[in-house]
This record gives structure tokens, sequence and C-alpha cells, in this order.
């Protein structure tokens, strides 16, 4: 269904692959004064870290041609993906013990995305970060259970430090260090005496609370816990990016040495002229974060970059003189719609399981870090939509696996809540049985349908 190079940017990828594989140095990005060198390779990909590349370098060398490359590239790929189901298995489990079936429901939700399939079968970087990200939940997961602030911190910042080898999707990752840090820094906030705790237990049941001022100045003790939790919070954090930063400060001092910038970019084509404009004029900012939020949402479930649908629907609808009204005639609605209700009915059981008190301190960390994450992704994305390149409206959902496996978890969590407790075993297979639908209806547009083969 997907010829060699057919994925997103596969065959720039294969090139970065092959320069380190045959000729042992990395690639120059087209125009810049490296590309100048006698037979180096080119390739808009050089931009990224090299962490991928050189991990697949060696597979290059004995897959023996291209086209073979091509099927293990992508065999590595799958296993990485599987690998990323895995370690949030294991995250699940660790957060959840006592509820089995999560983890069970949160693969049967990834395997309904299949923008996740999909660019598993390809070959390209996300993948490694996936893993990396995935093992960051798993780590996360960990550190709350046990309690080990520092050990937690160098782990997840190990972590990062190498998945910003990879791919800057991975920052994401900055997230869950944080929700971390904060979480674990509760550990070092001093025993409060009988009488705070006597005084707390007052002020909670009262029907009026005193406001936060006020107990403040009356509880000296909750002020100076605030303080020391926040400043623990704070070393944590700073534990954990300065060992990312030690694994992956070089590359950002290596490219302002090569291309005069730490973040060197093939293509600027901003939509947005300037910050200002963003900030500013919401007739420019506000359409774009439409498409977005409408992109990433339903391109959670569909690889549009197969189906060449968007961009927009919604902001067609909204903005009649916007660009994608155009190809309005062109959207499937159900193609849409389907997807966007499929993910907003599990978030109502997710509202509802927060509210009612049924999860636990450590289960809201988590789920907490990965929503966080999620919106940390779409504000990049929009960031790069708007003052970096327009083009990643392409498909924005290439940019989305490192946190599908994550985000099945908030949505299985959600899904379960919505099932009687009782007959979460029968939730479970009409829950597989409607994943597999759809995924099936999806690879049927693409297959027989055939509304676009890239």
């Amino acid at each position: 269904m997907i010829v060699p190079g057919g994925g997103p940017d596969e065959a720039e990828h294969v090139d970065y692959v092959r320069s380190l594989a045959r000729q042992g140095q990395l690639p120059a990005l087209p125009g810049s004064s490296l590309a100048l060198q006698p037979d180096r390779v080119q390739t808009s990909q050089a931009q990224h870290p090299p962490l991928y590349y050189l991990l697949m370098a060696p597979l290059y060398r004995l897959a023996g041609s291209q086209q073979s490359f091509y099927v293990a590239g992508r065999l590595l790929g799958v296993l990485l993906g599987l690998a990323g189901l895995l370690m949030t298995r294991a995250a699940v489990r660790i957060s959840f013990p006592e509820r089995p079936e999560m983890a069970a429901f949160a693969l049967i939700v990834t395997s309904g995305m299949t923008t996740y399939t999909y660019v598993t079968s390809t070959v390209n970087n996300e993948m490694l970060a996936v893993a990396f990200v995935c093992a960051g939940w798993w780590a996360l997961a960990w550190g709350l259970r046990r309690r080990q602030p520092v050990a937690t911190m160098l782990l997840l910042g190990a972590l990062l430090g190498l998945v910003l080898l990879v791919k800057l999707t991975g920052t994401v990752l900055v997230v869950a260090l944080a929700v971390a840090a904060v979480a674990l820094a509760a550990k070092d906030e001093p025993d409060r005496g009988a009488d705070d705790t006597s005084d707390g237990a007052e002020a909670e049941q009262s029907d009026c609370p005193e406001p936060a001022a006020e107990l403040l100045q009356k509880h000296p003790a909750t002020k100076r816990s605030v303080g020391n939790r926040l400043l623990a919070a704070t070393k944590l954090t700073a534990i954990g990016l300065l060992i990312a930063a030690v694994l992956s400060g070089w590359w950002l001092v290596r490219n302002t040495a090569v291309y005069g910038t730490p973040l060197p970019r093939t293509h600027v084509r901003p939509m947005a002229p300037n910050a200002s404009a963003v900030l500013f004029l919401p007739e420019v900012a506000f359409p774009w974060i439409v498409v977005v939020v409408e992109e990433t949402l339903w391109g959670i479930w569909l690889p549009w970059w197969l189906l060449r649908y968007g961009p927009g629907l919604m902001v067609a609808l909204i903005y009649e003189d916007f660009v994608a009204s155009a190809a309005l005639a062109l959207i499937r609605p159900e193609v849409v719609l389907a997807p966007l209700i499929a993910l907003l009915i599990p978030l109502v059981g997710l509202r509802r399981a927060w509210r009612s008190g049924r999860l636990t301190v450590r289960q809201k960390w988590l789920l907490a870090a990965v929503l966080g994450g999620m919106v940390w992704l779409m504000a990049g994305l929009y960031y790069q939509l708007m003052l970096v390149d327009g083009q990643v409206t392409y498909f924005v959902a290439r940019y989305l696996p490192v946190m599908l496996p994550g985000l099945a978890v908030v949505l299985a969590v959600g899904a379960a809540e919505l099932m009687p407790e009782r007959k979460r075993w029968a939730g479970g297979w009409i829950l597989q049985a409607a994943m597999a639908a759809f995924s099936g209806y999806v690879w049927w547009l693409v297959a027989v349908v055939q509304v676009y083969v890239h």
C-alpha cells in the first residue's frame, strides 16, 4: 500500500542513513556552505539530530541494497513502535495495579489509531523518539511509586537527553520531568505538627474556607511548606535538565558552528510575518489554531498523508474566506466527525473519574503529564506552523506518534469509567470490535476507494 519512499519524507530519511553508512559523514542541508563540499550528501532531514540514523547505518550496510533496507528499516520501525506500546503497558500496570484491564484497554485504543500503525511502517526517526518517550512514561510511573526523587530525575533527564538526539517532538518529556519534580518534591516537605494538622482539618471541614492569603498568615508552616516544595521541585528539575543538556548539548553547539544557529531549518515558510501578528492579530492567529487543533485531534485516528483530505473541515465552515473552503467539497464529513466524537466520549468519562475521587494521586499525576505533553506538542506545532514552516499543515499527524500511546491511556481510563464495572470484560470486546472496524474502514478508504495514495 505504501511504496518505498512513499512515507512522510521517507526517501530523505534514507538518504541521511546512506550518508552515514557509505561515507561515514553527516549530510548537509541544501544551500548551506557544508553542501559545497564534494560528495557531501544533501537532504532536508539533515536538520535532525543523528542518533536514529547512526543506529540505522549498520542495518543499511547489512541490507546490501536500498530496496532491502526499506523492508528492514520498516520492520525495525514496527519493532520500535511495539517497544513503545510495551513500555506504556508497563507504566499503566505500575500506576493501575488494581485495574489490570486498563493496560488491555490502552493497547486496544492504540490499535485503532491508524496514524500510529502507519508511521511505524515507514522509515523515519519518529519511532525511536516514541520508544524513548514511552520509556519516559514508565520512568514517571516508577518514580511516583518508588518515591526516589533523584534517581527518577536522573532517569528522566537521561531519556530526555537521548530523545533530543533523535527528534524535537521528544521535548514532550520536559512536561513529564516537570510533573515528576513537582510530585516528588512533596517527599521533601517538612512534617506538620499536631496543631497544624488539627487546624488544617478544621479549615477543611469549614463551610466557608478561609482565603488563601489569610490561611498562609495564620499558618506559617503552610507557607514554608509551599516554599520548600517549590524549591525542591526547582532543584529536581535542574538535575534532570542538566543531565539532558550534558547528553544532547553538543549537537546544538555543532549546529551553531556549522550553520550559525543551534536549530537550523531547511525551509523557513512561516504563515505569519512575525510574532506580533500571532499575538495581536486574531484574524491571522485564530483560523490556524482551529486548523492545528482539528487536524491534531482527528489526525490521531487517520493517516491523511494517504487520504489527503485536509486541511480543515471546521475552519472552512467557520471562516468562509479561508483557503480550506475551496477544498470543502472534497472532505467526507464522517471521516472528520467520527474521530472527533470517538475522542470526546472517553474524555467525558475521564472528567467523571477525575471528579469522583476514583483516581489516586499517582494516577492523576501520570494522566496530567500525558495531557500536558499533548498540549505542549500542539503548541509546538502551532509555533512551527506560524513562525517557522507553514508546510507542517500537510499531515500534522506525522508529528503525533510520540504522544499516541500515552494518549491511549487517557482515553482508556475515560472509556472504562463509562462502562459498568462488572461488564468491563464485555466492554473490552466491544471496544476491540469498534477499533478493528474503524481501522478497517480507514484502510478500505485508502486501498479500495483510493482517495489518494502517495
